[in-house]
């Protein structure tokens, strides 16, 4: 196994590796190939095997090691919650990079919503581009490695297949017309791509602590916030609001002019306008502010 990364590396000049089914190789095996590759290497694992039963280790089996893992728990627990359900206290575990749960550090998770298998978006949340935006905020603003499906961003559909690994047809090419159809799904993650990759307070290199993140749990159990800090650079606060009727009041955690980056509807690095004092978050809605 190893001799073989190693050619790809030297003859193909590949950067990394992502293991499906990971876990039908035996821990020893893994742990062989990151100690011979170079620390450079991009190293990402399915944690899991076909036969569950068959799995030869867990993703806290991988705590600390430099394979960053497909996290399912992520992709359920804010499925769960977009949706309006799901428990508050695990999407916070999750937005918080899952070291709770098994990584060692945040870029060990491999945060996702939709991947190649399964369901996409857009059928699951049957064209609910609320929801969809919902997602992407809460995608986008959570500790770890956030990963997007291609068509992800523009709502693409494989019209309610839900396992369609070995068709050649529609159901999996990219219909790019949907890009312009639906330009404000794209735009709205292209300005929450910008503001994650401006603020390193997104990018949390540590698992988060007192000092790195302040919670904002309002009364009603579908609305959630966090304001994320980083030394020397401004803090981003999220605003989340599951709840499909009912808006949701949080108050700023200091005072003064917070310059809104996302309103929810549109996203901006530039800013859209600023709140003081309460901000009241629409239903099925993230917003992201800038410290003052």
């Amino acid at each position: 196994v190893i001799d073989s990364l190693k050619y790809w590396m030297r003859e193909y000049h590949v950067d990394g590796f992502r293991l499906d089914l990971g876990a039908s190789l035996d821990k020893e095996t893994m742990f062989a190939i990151e100690e011979a590759l170079p620390p450079w290497t991009i190293l990402i694992a399915e944690p899991w095997t076909a036969d569950w039963n068959r799995r030869m280790w867990d993703k806290e089996h991988m705590r600390g090691r430099r394979w960053a893992l497909w996290n399912d728990g992520y992709r359920e627990n804010l499925r769960s919650f977009i949706n309006g359900v799901g428990k508050r206290n695990d999407v916070m575990t999750a937005q918080s990079g899952s070291c709770m749960w098994f990584a060692g550090r945040p870029v060990q998770s491999v945060n996702y919503l939709e991947c190649h298998d399964g369901a996409v978006l857009e059928d699951l949340l049957k064209g609910d581009e609320k929801k969809h935006k919902l997602g992407a905020v809460a995608l986008l603003t959570g500790q770890g490695m956030p990963m997007l499906q291609s068509g992800q961003e523009f709502r693409r559909t494989k019209k309610g297949n839900d396992n369609s690994y070995d068709q050649d047809t529609d159901v999996n090419w990219l219909d790019w017309s949907l890009k312009q159809k639906h330009r404000g799904l794209f735009d709205f993650y292209a300005g929450l791509l910008s503001i994650r990759q401006k603020f390193a307070a997104l990018r949390q290199l540590d698992c988060l602590t007192e000092q790195t993140v302040e919670w904002l749990k309002p009364e009603n159990e579908r609305g959630l916030g966090y304001l994320l800090k980083s030394p020397g650079q401004p803090g981003v606060l999220v605003l989340l609001n599951s709840d499909p009727n009912n808006w949701i009041t949080f108050t700023l955690p200091k005072p003064g002019n917070w310059p809104i980056l996302c309103n929810g509807d549109r996203a901006a690095l530039d800013g859209l306008s600023a709140a003081t004092g309460d901000y009241k978050v629409p239903p099925q809605s993230g917003v992201v502010l800038r410290t003052p």
